[in-house]
């Protein structure tokens, strides 16, 4: 982390006339000693830090493709940006799809030269669309854990060349999401699977399942003709995961799943003591952006800004601010108690 200081804005100049303690003939200050005081101002400080990605997470969408899916798959395509919003902390990510039809043995989902979305690409959300609207022709024979298992570890196969490309087996994490309005009907035991999804990886790497499915308690009126998926809810308990309903509000589950991929908000320490209302940041040379700074037992006045002042650690945390892998971060501020 590199620190400067950097030109203040000009203060109020103080000019103060001293009066010295000998005193003329009349009981008068004698004007020869009047002192005046040069101007002073605040000390101003940049610190500039990098912030690395904060790990690699291959996250696969397993898509139930049978008749009864269109409307869940244009609302997963239209809500995908709230998920987005999170993973784009940072994370080095790619975000792949498959289906439930055991016929497509697991085979990444491909449109035009796009297999997966990642940060790099223009328009992640959009890619990211189209790979999700997988159609509804597929089996009604659901098999996701068979597709999930097949994504994986048929990947060095003919056919699977998109699963090679995607999947980073050094990746620090791997999720999967399950949406489908029926339960499992995989040829793989539910425990087997579950055993694959906890033991099958290298230690380093976390492996979570999530759900989106039709819930025992959802309201009938949306449920109507689905079956409850028993299954993926237990794939996503067992791993940790999200296991939310297709009734609820999806920009809302898709969020709590990108919330699930970030491991830790990026922490930028300070090098100076700042007086708490005058920091502020850019991330690449771009806006700046105003820190919150809490008051003692009222960290709720913070809980909606993008970049908030910690005290105890003398560190601002990016919340809620985009930001590329190795971004250069400018914290600026005045500092505490000091004068030029």
């Amino acid at each position: 982390m590199k620190s400067h200081a950097t030109p203040a804005p000009s203060l109020a100049a103080l000019a103060l006339l001293a009066a010295c303690s000998e005193w003329g003939a009349r009981g008068q200050p004698s004007p020869e000693m009047a002192l005046v005081l040069p101007s002073v101002e605040a000390v101003w400080w940049t610190d500039v830090s990098t912030v690395p990605p904060q790990e690699q997470a291959d996250i696969l969408f397993v898509i139930d493709n049978s008749g009864s899916m269109g409307d869940e798959q244009e609302a997963l395509a239209e809500n995908f940006p709230n998920m987005l919003g999170y993973l784009s902390r940072g994370l080095d990510y790619r975000v792949a799809v498959v289906t439930t039809d055991p016929y497509d043995l697991g085979i990444l989902h491909e449109v035009g030269p796009y297999s997966y979305a990642h940060p790099n690409q223009e328009d992640p959300a959009a890619v990211f669309a189209d790979l999700a609207h997988v159609g509804a022709q597929g089996s009604w024979y659901e098999s996701g854990a068979d597709a999930a298992w097949s994504a994986i570890e048929l990947r060095n196969f003919e056919g699977h060349e998109a699963n090679l490309q995607w999947y980073r087996p050094d990746a620090e994490q791997l999720h999967f999401v399950f949406v489908s309005d029926e339960d499992d009907h995989s040829q793989i035991y539910q425990q087997a699977f579950i055993d694959w999804l906890k033991h099958g990886f290298p230690a380093h790497k976390t492996v979570v399942a999530h759900a989106i499915v039709s819930q025992p308690d959802d309201d009938p009126a949306c449920t109507f003709g689905f079956a409850i998926g028993w299954r993926y809810s237990d794939y996503a308990k067992e791993t940790g995961g999200v296991d939310l309903s297709l009734c609820d509000e999806w920009s809302s589950t898709l969020q709590a799943i990108g919330e699930a991929a970030i491991t830790f908000d990026p922490e930028i320490p300070l090098s100076r003591n700042p007086v708490v209302d005058t920091i502020t940041l850019r991330v690449d040379f771009g806006a700046e952006v105003s820190v919150c700074a809490p008051e003692p037992g009222r960290l709720d006045v913070c809980a909606e800004a993008p970049a908030v002042y910690r005290p105890g650690r003398n560190s601002v945390v990016l919340l809620d601010v985009p930001y590329e892998s190795w971004a250069r971060v400018e914290v600026t501020y005045q500092v505490e108690g000091a004068w030029e």
